[in-house]
């Protein structure tokens, strides 16, 4: 009983420390979704020119 109690705290602290670090970074987090967003965007327009461009 006493391994699952230091297991749950385990957990818990783990959570609360990505919070926290989520909650002081929260901007970083931001710019970072949109950097993946814009990226995903730019590959998905490449490929859908990419037979436009070459002619096949």
């Amino acid at each position: 009983m006493s391994s699952l109690i230091h297991q749950g705290r385990a957990t818990y602290a783990f959570f609360e420390r990505n919070w926290n670090i989520t909650k002081r970074y929260w901007a970083w987090e931001l710019v970072w979704l949109v950097y993946l967003i814009v990226n995903a965007l730019s590959v998905t327009y490449i490929g859908a020119s990419a037979g436009a461009i070459t002619g096949v």
